[in-house]
């Protein structure tokens, strides 16, 4: 479990660090003696945007929207990191560290995500902070010697060269969806604010038809679209003192399309088959495997003669646990139906539209980084549920793809040193690193 959790946290700590490497004490030596004259008590919001290594433009986020302003991951990401350099001040009470926001959101997500992969889980940040006024020297409000800042006074009134500014940011952990339906919630431990008590309400639009939406803070609402297409989520912030700021990111749908050839072919994931793998202690995303069973059209929705494909590597299955069957999968794009179409004929003849002569039953890890060992006893006790299911006594045929492959030469080789029966009549290993 801790190499899992290790895994996943470096990635999305990756993700929001992209540019940690230029986070250096060379920076701060060079910036902090140019600020240390001023009064860093003084500083509104105790964020000074000028004092910080500026990863994006942090004033274009300002809650007005622009065609260059929308928000990804990397923006919000380069958003945070600027406003946390700019601090004057040690206390993290309002800027948790990228570890830990990176460590959250993946719990919130496998949280969300556990049985049914149809939630997406946002980020979001508003801040306030302050801008030296462009004019404050001109106007005598800052006292510039010797390349270093000084604060004013003027019979003993101190000058205020600041501005007060603020940001607007939320973000998907993902651009791309493969469902149409779905839940999105904003977790509170990821609205990342030091001014969130004037926050009066947070809205939504989807665009897909329903107009704005309220988002309260750990509350699941609904987007539903009726096609695949890239939208435009707009989100409407509103203050209490009345102002309304907006944000603005980009999601593309991409759900599986019917397919009228096949009667019986799964169009979507809601008649998933669970196997359970040998680790009860291991949370539900991390153990076992889900089937997608795509029967041949004659055989009338029952398995009668079982391709199983035991799929590679997927890092998808953790990184992105809303995401049904996780970077490969049975339908989709660049998946394993759609990768028949470069096959040969005979193949697509036998596994796909109205000649299909398998069932396919697709093998989708819970965890696809898993040990081979563990998805090897996963793998067992698939085949034990495909014998107990299928109808009549055609033996099985076992694909496995890349490390599917290794797992299935694995398990097939102990249960027959064991005196196990698979009933496996013929085995495939595609591009399987068999050496290491």
């Amino acid at each position: 479990m801790k190499k899992i959790t290790f895994f996943i946290c470096f990635a999305f700590i990756s993700l929001l660090l992209n540019a940690q490497t230029e986070v250096n004490n060379n920076w701060k030596n060079q910036i902090n003696p140019i600020f240390q004259g001023l009064n860093k008590n003084l500083v509104p919001h105790k964020v000074l945007l000028d004092y910080a290594m500026e990863f994006t433009n942090v004033p274009a986020y300002n809650g007005t929207l622009t065609d260059s302003t929308y928000v990804d991951t990397n923006v919000l990401g380069n958003i945070y990191k600027t406003l946390f350099m700019g601090k004057v001040t040690t206390s993290t009470q309002y800027f948790p560290r990228l570890e830990d926001i990176a460590s959250n959101w993946v719990t919130q997500r496998q949280n969300y995500n556990q049985t049914d992969k149809s939630t997406i889980v946002l980020t979001g940040l508003y801040y306030k902070y302050a801008t030296l006024n462009p004019n404050a020297l001109s106007t005598n409000k800052i006292t510039v010697s010797n390349n270093k800042y000084y604060d004013k006074y003027v019979n003993g009134v101190w000058q205020t060269p600041y501005l007060n500014k603020q940001t607007v940011a939320f973000a998907s952990p993902i651009n791309t969806y493969n469902k149409r339906n779905f839940g999105v919630v904003l977790p509170q431990n990821l609205l990342l604010s030091n001014s969130s008590n004037t926050m009066q309400n947070i809205q939504v639009n989807f665009n897909d038809g329903s107009g704005y939406k309220t988002l309260t803070i750990g509350q699941k609402i609904y987007a539903n679209y009726t096609q695949n297409g890239t939208y435009d989520w707009t989100f409407k912030t509103t203050l209490t003192n009345g102002s309304v700021l907006y944000s603005r990111t980009k999601i593309k749908i991409d759900a599986p399309e019917t397919n009228n050839d096949n009667q019986y072919r799964t169009t979507n994931y809601d008649n998933n088959i669970f196997i359970s793998g040998p680790n009860s202690s291991f949370p539900f995303w991390a153990n076992g495997a889900v089937l997608r069973i795509d029967y041949a059209p004659s055989h009338n929705g029952q398995l009668t003669k079982p391709l199983i494909v035991a799929e590679g590597f997927d890092a998808g299955s953790i990184l992105t646990p809303e995401i049904e069957g996780g970077d490969t999968t049975l339908y989709g794009e660049n998946n394993f139906l759609q990768s028949l179409e470069n096959s040969g004929p005979e193949l697509l003849t036998l596994l796909n539209g109205s000649t299909q002569e398998y069932d396919i039953v697709y093998i989708d890890w819970q965890n696809g980084t898993n040990s081979i060992q563990h998805n090897s006893e996963v793998l067992k006790n698939v085949l034990a549920w495909v014998n107990s299911n299928k109808v009549g006594s055609e033996p099985n045929v076992l694909l496995g793809q890349s490390m599917g492959g290794i797992v299935g030469r694995y398990t097939l080789a102990n249960m027959e040193a064991d005196g196990e029966t698979h009933d496996v009549r013929l085995f495939v290993a595609h591009d399987s690193p068999m050496q290491g």
